[in-house]
């Protein structure tokens, strides 16, 4: 006997059928009622579509938010990498090690000549300002730009009693100040017990130590230098005057021992050490005595 099923029981039985699990017997009967039942012929085309059409949508819409984030993370990248690249390219430092200067007087003028110490690089900013008879100067070093410069150059107005570079004085009264005797000036300290100060004085100064010991327990007040190369007379000359209350100094490479203290220098080269320290131009004499 042919059995016939109602609406109800074939919409129950629609979704199995969609995904082929029904039997045979069960597929035929379905299929003799869709073929003369128009509504659930119409909720059969309702339920077999959309599936497929919103799979695609899904997926369509996944490669879309994919592209998005693969789009968002390059251009993050991209931007990223760029601003690498200009902080170095513009990226410039006024360290007295990025350059080296010059002064010096030719034809009745004086002149200031500063370049990079790295010939790969080149001067960046250069400025000179004018206050009464003292001349500032201030440059920097970066990468060289299409308009940049290789190296500096000032001519300095008639009458100039000093000129400062950077914070450096290179020029005092007269005298050409050097690189060693302008860190010195510019690292002055009052007081031996200032370990970090002292520290900056003597790397300034070219000592390379392993350590040192402050002898501030009584004066007279000193200090004792471990160093893997002996120090010249220079350095100590230039420790016992830029460090206001040190009195003497011992320079140490495992080896031996070097003292010197305020006495050897009056008594051996005529040099009050304190006094001369008051200038740069004080501190590059007791360079030019002694070296």
């Amino acid at each position: 006997m042919n059995k016939t099923l109602d609406c109800n029981i074939v919409k129950d039985l629609l979704p199995g059928y969609i995904d082929q699990l029904t039997s045979e017997e069960t597929n035929r009967q379905i299929e003799e009622h869709l073929a003369n039942c128009q509504d659930c012929r119409k909720e059969y085309e309702a339920m077999k579509t959309p599936e497929t059409h919103v799979d695609q949508t899904r997926q369509i819409n996944y490669l879309k938010k994919i592209r998005r984030i693969v789009v968002a993370v390059l251009g993050l990248a991209v931007l990223l990498s760029a601003a690498i690249v200009a902080r170095v390219y513009w990226a410039t430092t006024d360290s007295p090690s990025a350059y080296v200067y010059d002064v010096y007087e030719a034809d009745g003028q004086l002149y200031v000549e500063a370049m990079p110490s790295d010939p790969s690089m080149a001067i960046r900013r250069l400025v000179m300002e004018t206050q009464g008879d003292n001349v500032f100067l201030s440059l920097s070093v970066g990468q060289p730009l299409p308009f940049g410069n290789r190296e500096a150059k000032w001519s300095i107005p008639q009458g100039t009693k000093t000129i400062t570079l950077n914070n450096m004085t290179v020029y005092d009264n007269g005298t050409m100040v050097s690189r060693q005797a302008a860190m010195a000036y510019a690292n002055k300290t009052l007081y031996v017990g200032n370990a970090s100060d002292v520290s900056e004085l003597l790397w300034q100064m070219g000592v390379h130590y392993e350590g040192f010991e402050l002898h501030t327990e009584h004066e007279p007040y000193g200090m004792t230098v471990y160093v893997n190369r002996m120090p010249s007379e220079a350095n100590a000359a230039l420790a016992l005057a830029c460090i206001n209350n040190l009195s003497y100094v011992t320079f140490n490479d495992r080896a031996k021992e070097a003292s010197y203290d305020l006495s050897y220098f009056q008594e051996t080269y005529h040099l009050d050490l304190k006094s001369l320290a008051s200038t740069p131009s004080g501190i590059q004499k007791i360079i030019d005595v002694l070296e």
